[in-house]
């Protein structure tokens, strides 16, 4: 069984990106193009892991963390947090598990991936 992953993000371009580069690796890659749509997601779906972007209208990345860190579906799951603002680097950790800095190279992406899913590069 393959690893579902949810990736967020309101930039269609990075959607497709990374859901072809995660299917190419081997996961069930769900896409959502806000936060409200991924909360809806996380519920029904329960990914094994989340890869959300911070900069979204209405609900942004770190408001989605927080909703599904206080819940009681899955609150430890693993979360990767994406952003071009390397200020967020300044601010204290609010419930992600890794954060990559926009953009980043494939390398990182699928390290960060393997990391919180407990697997080594198997290439």
């Amino acid at each position: 069984m393959s690893h579902k992953i949810l990736v967020v993000d309101d930039e269609k371009d990075i959607l497709v990106t990374f859901q072809d580069l995660l299917e190419m690796e081997g996961y069930k890659v769900i896409c959502a193009h806000n936060a409200r749509t991924a909360l809806a997601l996380f519920h029904e779906l329960k990914p094994d892991i989340i890869i959300t972007d911070m900069m979204m209208p209405g609900m942004n990345g770190m408001d989605l963390i927080q909703v599904i860190r206080k819940g009681d579906d899955h609150p430890h799951i693993p979360i990767i947090l994406m952003s071009a603002m390397a200020s967020i680097l300044h601010y204290e950790k609010k419930g992600w598990d890794i954060f990559i800095k926009k953009p980043s190279d494939i390398d990182t992406i699928l390290d960060s991936v393997r990391l919180l899913l407990g697997k080594s590069k198997s290439k």
